[in-house]
């Protein structure tokens, strides 16, 4: 029926669990609870809210796959995110079992001298095999990600930073050189800060050059 606010309002009570007849139902559940159901003829068959205008298919689409149990979100008719029972995937980008209030990932933070020349046993980041930091310097992360951006801090009472300063680091795996850097060109004031000794970039695959990547 209609009433003052809204040309149509749905304020039956007959929806109180399983719906045993495909179609689209309305209805107050137990007199409470507001309630839309697409109910679609089989498990093999799509439940789909459209958004669109005169002469248009759709735009946006809010679609259910019953058949995988797969949610997917549709803009300008494009896939944006598919959300299933293992994952949440983000045009392309999967993500599974993560921070989801950070952006596609999550944050990983080390600490550790980045002062002057490395010293045997001064350092506390350790390698794999758990040797303190020495001519073999590096450390390890016990886990799978996919780097995305970084963020780097200087010692703020080491020598001071110009604009002619580089910094660049190289990303191994295994012991083997990769094509991921972190490459701080602190020319670069949008970026970095040479006052706060910190710079914010995307991985570069060169070393000579900022050449984005995702690794």
């Amino acid at each position: 029926g209609t009433n003052g606010t809204s040309a149509l309002s749905v304020v039956g009570t007959v929806h109180n669990g399983n719906t045993s007849v495909a179609g689209v139902h309305m209805a107050l559940q137990n007199g409470n609870n507001a309630c839309l159901e697409l109910c679609c003829a089989s498990s093999s068959d799509l439940s789909y809210i459209d958004f669109t205008y005169p002469n248009i298919d759709k735009r946006g689409r809010a679609i259910y796959n019953f058949t995988d149990d797969i949610l997917t979100f549709e803009v300008a008719n494009n896939a944006q995110m598919k959300i299933s029972t293992n994952d949440v995937d983000f045009q392309g980008n999967t993500v599974s079992d993560v921070n989801l209030n950070s952006v596609k990932g999550q944050l990983l933070q080390t600490n550790g001298e980045t002062s002057g020349a490395l010293v045997t046993g001064q350092y506390p980041w350790k390698r794999g095999n758990g040797d303190p930091a020495s001519s073999r310097y590096g450390f390890a992360f016990p886990c799978s990600v996919k780097l995305k951006k970084f963020v780097y801090q200087g010692d703020l009472n080491g020598n001071a930073y110009t604009t002619s300063t580089i910094l660049l680091f190289q990303g191994y795996i295994d012991g083997v050189a990769q094509s991921v850097y972190m490459r701080m060109d602190f020319s670069n004031t949008t970026q970095g800060s040479i006052a706060n000794k910190r710079f914010s970039e995307k991985f570069s695959s060169t070393s000579g050059s900022q050449t984005d990547t995702e690794p």
